[in-house]
């Protein structure tokens, strides 16, 4: 959010925008009917959980601090890095590549968090990450580019410059899809896709809505949401839209093992990727306040602040549990087999602090709690043991 904020800020002085909530180059994969003897395994018990927080330094300048936890919440590392944003964050092979708030883009040794490789000077801002096998995409706010590079050394393999200001992408196959937004021009935006093998433009669709919003994908459609949070559309990779939906307050939709979900004003829906019609609606009593959201083994666990924290079969949509939480802010939340993890805002003696939360996915039970240094919360992830990067919204 902060990469398009100062972006707007700089050239537009435009809205506040929502960014991806998962990171829009996720690998989806069919997997059958859950039941106890079909749990997905390849998810595993969690290795590392990566926390991203900030705090000021005696000049009350805001500084970073980017942490990775042992499972037990010892510190394996901590490092001074300011990242914001979940999709700012991303892990492949040893590697955890960071854009931070401003400042080159770094890959670190994810065992020692020390710094491998960097690209880009001290003066820029980049979106988040997309990366297919070992292509690394990332934008530029501050050159208006889109900057691919070999994620194993940093090295630049191309580079394409746009009269459009780029949010942060997604793939699907040769084609990667921007949400670009005209240097000059208040509120309407364009939706793009890109031929990877040529470097070059295959089509672009009008837009409106205040300006880009997130991006996802399926294995074969695009799904993006505009800055106001009232569109949303489905685009496949020739740039046909399928179907697209007007509401109040989208939030960014999460696709998982063939469904679609998406929170508006009125509460969560599940739809049909392909079709868009509504597989299942839970509307609550007063009001939805949803904050976060992860998925795993069937289940969809959502953080609300403050109000009770749900947990929802994938398939049938009902509550399978329903949890009483006292006022506070939640922010993030990611989940493997063994741990839910919740990134949260506490209150004691009329001071805010942060709390980093280990719950037990299948009994809601709190396991442990630490608190974080930091005014400010950013994105929470898990790499499991089996090497799977979870990521976390906001």
């Amino acid at each position: 959010m902060l990469f398009i904020n100062r972006l707007m800020k700089s050239k537009l002085s435009l809205v506040i925008l929502i960014l991806s909530f998962f990171t829009a180059c996720k690998k989806d994969s069919p997997s059958p009917p859950i039941s106890p003897e079909n749990i997905d395994l390849s998810v595993g018990e969690s290795k590392y959980i990566i926390v991203a927080s900030s705090n000021r330094d005696t000049l009350g300048r805001l500084i970073g601090a980017l942490t990775a936890y042992n499972p037990d919440m010892s510190v394996k590392w901590s490092k001074n890095y300011w990242v914001e944003q979940p999709d700012h964050l991303l892990y492949s092979k040893g590697l955890l590549f960071i854009s931070e708030v401003s400042g080159p883009v770094k890959a670190l040794d994810i065992e020692t968090g020390n710094e491998v490789w960097r690209y880009g000077s001290e003066n820029s801002f980049y979106s988040g990450f997309c990366l297919q096998g070992d292509t690394l995409y990332i934008v530029s706010g501050s050159t208006y580019r889109l900057h691919v590079l070999n994620a194993k050394t940093g090295t630049a393999l191309w580079t394409l410059s746009s009269d459009f200001i780029y949010t942060t992408p997604a793939i699907i196959g040769n084609t990667l899809m921007v949400q670009a937004l005209p240097k000059v021009t208040l509120g309407a935006f364009y939706i793009k896709g890109i031929d990877i093998s040529t470097h070059t433009e295959k089509w672009s669709i009008p837009a409106s809505g205040w300006g880009p919003g997130a991006l996802t994908r399926s294995d074969s459609l695009f799904y993006a949401t505009s800055g106001g949070r009232d569109k949303f559309w489905a685009i496949d990779t020739s740039g046909t839209v399928r179907w697209s939906k007007t509401g109040t307050y989208v939030v960014t939709p999460i696709y998982d093992n063939g469904v679609l979900y998406s929170s508006f004003m009125e509460g969560l829906s599940a739809l049909d990727p392909v079709m868009g019609y509504t597989k299942w609606f839970y509307k609550p009593l007063y009001g939805w306040g949803g904050s976060g959201a992860a998925i795993n083994n069937g289940k969809l666990y959502v953080v609300r602040s403050n109000m009770s924290d749900l947990v929802f079969d994938t398939r049938s949509g009902q509550i399978i549990r329903e949890t009483p939480t006292p006022y506070y802010y939640k922010y993030n939340v990611v989940v493997s087999n063994d741990m839910l993890v919740r990134l949260r805002t506490a209150y004691e003696n009329k001071f805010d602090y942060n709390l980093v939360e280990i719950i037990n996915p299948e009994t809601g039970e709190l396991k442990d709690s630490v608190k974080i240094v930091g005014e400010r919360i950013g994105p929470v992830s898990i790499l499991t043991k089996s090497g799977k990067w979870l990521n976390s919204n906001n």
